[in-house]
């Protein structure tokens, strides 16, 4: 197993779906990593139900959806609740590091699985619906056509999920820089003496 891959134990309560209405149980393992043959990154979810779904990231879709990661995040409510776009970032930077400290990033992705519900070979992510759903986020991948699948996970999840992004994406060497998403722009007052 290289370095380069990571994975997510993750916490009760975090689930995968392969479509609205069917669930394939809870999250176990989640691994990012860049293929260099492919020049894309490879999503991997390994369910409770020995079930694994994959799909490729591409460096356009990385840079289309980092944003509305980052926006997601700075929507939990501790992060909401602060005066200041600083104290925003700062929170949420401190919610990140808790985050990946109590995520067990060393276990080695469980290569084995019972079933690939959409099939051997990855899909190509070309559309991601992300949005908040209570205390948990719901963020779909989905390809052109066909099946796709949704996961359904808290914040800590969420923040685990971006840093191997983050981590395979600098593995890629992109040349993308995932920071926090950009302040909305607010207008400043012209002053005049």
């Amino acid at each position: 197993m290289s370095a380069a891959t990571k994975n997510l134990a993750a916490r009760e309560g975090q689930s995968v779906m392969s479509s609205p209405d069917g669930g394939l149980g809870s999250l176990r393992q989640i691994q990012v990593r860049f293929d260099p043959e492919q020049d894309r990154l490879l999503l991997r979810v390994n369910t409770s139900s020995a079930s694994e779904l994959q799909c490729w990231l591409t460096r356009r879709m990385v840079r289309r959806l980092w944003p509305h990661l980052e926006n997601a995040l700075s929507a939990s409510p501790k992060v909401a609740a602060q005066p200041t776009p600083q104290a925003r970032e700062t929170v949420k930077a401190f919610e990140r590091e808790g985050a990946i400290q109590g995520s067990d990033l060393s276990q080695p992705y469980r290569d084995e699985v019972e079933s690939r519900p959409l099939g051997d070979v990855p899909i190509l992510v070309s559309k991601v619906n992300l949005r908040r759903v209570g205390d948990q986020h719901l963020l779909s991948m989905n390809p052109r056509d066909g099946q796709g699948f949704t996961l359904r996970v808290h914040d800590r999840v969420l923040h685990t999920v971006c840093e191997l992004i983050r981590r395979a994406v600098a593995q890629a060497e992109w040349g993308l820089e995932l920071g926090p998403a950009p302040a909305p722009r607010v207008e400043q007052p012209e002053l005049r003496h």
